[in-house]
């Protein structure tokens, strides 16, 4: 799930292997079982020529995005970013959360994507500062 939504709320029950039902009275209120955190690692990319196709690859269902990102962006950029696929050990957490900018904090052994479940928004930016 791209969204990362936790819950759903419906006026009708449902049946599906990834949703848990919390409350039926007027509303019915199901939880998502394959939330993914806000943030987290992820060790493989895979690069496409527009927003349209990194769209239509995603919605294919044939990539997995807790795996794999999708980047819009040449392929000379992943010379830079992980392809093989084999997990390092590393960490990302969020340090601060507030309106208009999130703050993490990663320990990584090799290059890697951190992947933010948050909606794009024009103007945001990211930006990389080392501690050392």
């Amino acid at each position: 799930m791209l969204l990362n939504t936790r819950f759903l709320l419906t006026t009708r029950e449902l049946e599906h292997a990834e949703l848990d039902l919390v409350y039926d009275d007027e509303i019915c209120l199901y939880r998502y079982l394959s939330e993914r955190p806000r943030a987290f690692l992820v060790h493989t990319a895979e690069s496409v020529e527009s927003r349209n196709e990194a769209i239509r690859r995603l919605a294919s269902g044939t990539v997995d995005p807790s795996v794999t990102v999708v980047v819009e962006a040449p392929d000379h950029v992943l010379d830079h970013l992980p392809q093989d696929g084999a997990e390092s050990t590393g960490t990302v957490g969020i340090v601060h959360y507030r309106h208009g900018e999130v703050e993490l904090m990663t320990s990584i052994e090799k290059p890697t994507m951190i992947v933010l479940f948050d909606v794009m928004y024009p103007g945001w930016r990211a930006v990389v500062k080392p501690l050392f």
